[in-house]
């Protein structure tokens, strides 16, 4: 379960990452 939550976090920062890259 712990590593679930942990990709998704990793694919959310991916997503901020393409939606405000700096």
């Amino acid at each position: 379960m712990r590593s679930k939550s942990t990709k998704s976090v990793s694919e959310e920062l991916l997503e901020t990452q393409h939606l405000i890259p700096i």
